[in-house]
Order: structure tokens, then C-alpha cells, then sequence
């Protein structure tokens, strides 16, 4: 079942997956016994992300080195993309090859960095003076774009802006991504049964978590 998108939504379900992201760093750290089930909790709660929003791919990657978040967003090009980070404020620079080669008001070469640009794009969003941002999109498989930036729920971070824009595309499922992740508590008895139960309606001949 469809539903509309609702911004301030989809902005819950990003806080949510960050605080599972801080939340396994933090588990990881300590090497606690419940680090296993709560991570693959969090990576059932990352894919929730794809099936929903048929134009986004976040998904969670649990290593002993540390823990890490793919963002793919459904695109044909780098220039494509491009098209739709440069429309959220503050754009600043770009970069064919490395941050802020070339500022956004160098009009000339601005625009031939534009031509330049094949499987890669480096943006840098914010004043000199006021905190920036960085943004990196590359092409990854055919018909996909992988963002990398900060994953945080920064008022001026442009990973959210963009992440909105491609939410907001295509039909949504009709799936409860806050009943899920909320039920992962980062306590010494977390509460997985409950999720357990909730992908079993999605999966059946899923393994437990």
C-alpha cells in the first residue's frame, strides 16, 4: 500500500538510523554481548530505508574496524545529481578532483568544471567564516549515485536536503520504520523480540535477530 510523503517523517526515520549508527559505535567501543543482535537489528532497520523509498539506498556495513553507512540515491549521471544538490542552499564550491576547486561565484570556470565532470563531483556547501559542509557523489552501479557525506542530523547539513528530494520521489510503501527502530533500545535487555516480530510480517522465513 502507497502512502504520501511527509518530510518532517522522513526526517524522524533519519534521526532514528543515526541513533542506531551512534548507538552501535558506542556498543562497539564497550564490546558488549549484545552488540551481534543489536547490529543486525540496525541493518534490518538500514534496509527498511530501500523498500520504502524506491529512490534511496541506505544501507549498514558492521565491521571490527568500525561501522559505516552507504548512501546510494537512483540517478542516471553525477551531472543528474548534481542538478538536484545544486538547488539546496548554500552551495559554495565544486570540484572535479578534490573540494573547492573552483568557487560557485567564478562563473567561467565554474561552468567548464561542470563540462569537466564524468563519475565524480566534490561539493562544498557553506560561507568561509560559518561551518561548511562537504559532499562527495560518484557513480556506483548503472542507474545509481553514491553520496558520501556526514551522516547527521545537522540543521545545515546537505546530505538531509538531498536525501528529502529523492525521498519524495516515486511511491512510497506503507511501512512503520519508527515502530521498528524504536524498538531497539541500546539497554542491557533490549527489546529485539519485538522487532523479531515485526520484520516476521515482512519476511516469514527470516532468521531471527
Amino acid at each position: 500500500m502507497a502512502q504520501s510523503f511527509s518530510p518532517s517523517l522522513f526526517k524522524k526515520e533519519l534521526a532514528e538510523l543515526i541513533r542506531l549508527k551512534d548507538g552501535l559505535e558506542n556498543e562497539l567501543r564497550r564490546k558488549t554481548n549484545q552488540f551481534s543482535a543489536y547490529a543486525d537489528a540496525a541493518k534490518k532497520a538500514f534496509s527498511l530505508m530501500g523498500k520504502k523509498y524506491p529512490s534511496l539506498s541506505v544501507g549498514l556495513s558492521v565491521k571490527p574496524a568500525g561501522i559505516s553507512v552507504k548512501i546510494l540515491i537512483r540517478e542516471r549521471s553525477c551531472k543528474d545529481a548534481f542538478l538536484q544538490a545544486a538547488r539546496i542552499e548554500g552551495l559554495s564550491a565544486i570540484g572535479t578532483s578534490s573540494f573547492n576547486q573552483v568557487k560557485v561565484e567564478e562563473t567561467d570556470k565554474f561552468s567548464k568544471e561542470i563540462d569537466r565532470l564524468k563519475n565524480r563531483l566534490f561539493l562544498t556547501y557553506g560561507a568561509q567564516n560559518a561551518m561548511r559542509s562537504t559532499m562527495l557523489l560518484s557513480s556506483a552501479k548503472k542507474g545509481w549515485i553514491e553520496v558520501a557525506a556526514d551522516f547527521d542530523i545537522a540543521l545545515n547539513n546537505p546530505l538531509i536536503a538531498l536525501l528529502l528530494q529523492y525521498a519524495s520521489r516515486g511511491t512510497q510503501k506503507k511501512l512503520s520504520i519508527l515502530e521498528f527502530t524504536r524498538s531497539i533500545g541500546f539497554t542491557e535487555n533490549p527489546h529485539l523480540e519485538q522487532a523479531r516480530s515485526y520484520f516476521k510480517g515482512f519476511d516469514p522465513k527470516m532468521d531471527d535477530i
